[in-house]
């Protein structure tokens, strides 16, 4: 069997770390620019490509017994980090098919390793190509494209992603996303609205789509926009971190001072509050659910919270915490059955 060079180990070893941790959504700014780093070699790209290709077709084999997966340029990374949750009444997986997945996925990322080439050397390599996005209500997704750009998806989203020999291109049609952009001088990436473009070469922006507008805010680095019919490449207004314009069908207005991060949180599916109230984390997270959050006792609304962390895909999990939290409360009403409950949406 041909002996694997030493950096092509070394490489799939870092692949299998940063996918992970990239799934796991808790690396913080220093280390998503230490990744956005790591993957501009090219080698770097191609076994963080292998690896999540593997990835989703040990993780749909163990639990779907489908034919895995097909060559694409956009890699799911559900097996690690699921964005998604079992409706209202709805049975999950057996047990003995999670461990298994569990386990096959385990083994890929580490002993394993060297399955990618058996399985994979030659059909994988991503083609330049439309893949559309969709999520619905109380979904959450993370896309990982082929030059290593991190795509946060929020509920009711739709966008399509193509690249080609000139451009990175973003269709972006409704919802929120953020976009986690690899940097590459050589291919601009931009995003495409009907109210205008952004355009962009390495950074970290948020994009949140109304209907009626387009609320583009910068997390890091730097982008340009640009109202419809104007030239994409010569921006009528710079962003830097922080800065968040309003676009719309009367053209772009004028940078203002926002929250990155906070705003970013309920599209990366991991929110942690910040002495927010009860009843504002819950008027933010309803329309966002495919379940409804119902307040049982208004005197939770007074309630600050900053010591508790959820995902907003399982609001099973918030509910849970908040009412714990509220049964010592020293304001509380006395009821029995909790602050908060959840009922399907009508």
């Amino acid at each position: 069997m041909r002996r694997i060079p030493e950096a092509v180990m070394r490489a799939i070893q870092e692949a299998a770390e940063w996918h992970q941790r990239l799934a796991a959504g808790d690396l913080d700014d220093a280390q998503r620019r230490e990744y956005r780093q790591w993957i501009q070699t090219p080698l770097h790209q191609t076994e963080m490509n292998r690896m999540c290709l593997v990835d989703a077709l040990l993780h749909r084999a163990a639990l779907t017994r489908e034919p895995a997966w097909r060559p694409d340029n956009v890699i799911d990374f559900e097996s690690f980090a699921p964005m998604t949750r079992a409706r209202m009444n709805e049975q999950p997986a057996p047990e003995h098919k999670r461990r298994l997945g569990s386990k096959l996925v385990a083994g890929a990322a580490a002993a394993g390793v060297a399955i990618v080439f058996v399985i994979l050397g030659k059909v994988v390599d991503p083609v330049a190509q439309h893949q559309a996005m969709a999520t619905t209500i109380g979904a959450w997704d993370k896309k990982l494209t082929d030059d290593g750009s991190v795509f946060y998806i929020g509920p009711q989203t739709e966008l399509t992603y193509h690249r080609d020999d000139k451009q990175r291109t973003v269709t972006f049609t409704r919802g929120e996303a953020l976009f986690d952009v690899a940097p590459d001088p050589t291919q601009p990436f931009v995003v495409i609205t009907e109210f205008g473009t952004v355009r962009v070469l390495g950074t970290e922006f948020l994009a949140v789509h109304d209907g009626d507008s387009v609320v583009v805010t910068v997390r890091e680095g730097k982008v340009g926009v640009a109202p419809r019919g104007a030239d994409a490449m010569q921006p009528t207004h710079t962003l830097t971190a922080n800065q968040q314009v309003v676009m719309s069908s009367v053209g772009v207005g004028e940078p203002v001072v926002a929250d990155a991060e906070r705003a970013a949180k309920w599209v990366r599916n991991w929110y942690e509050p910040h002495g927010e109230t009860v009843c504002e984390i819950v008027q933010q997270l309803n329309p966002r659910l495919d379940v409804e959050i119902v307040v049982e006792d208004r005197q939770v609304c007074r309630m600050r919270v900053s010591s508790l962390s959820f995902r907003p895909s399982e609001p099973e999990d918030f509910v849970l915490k908040v009412n714990q939290i509220y049964a010592e409360y020293p304001h509380r009403t006395g009821n029995a059955g909790g602050a908060l409950r959840l009922q399907p949406r009508r």
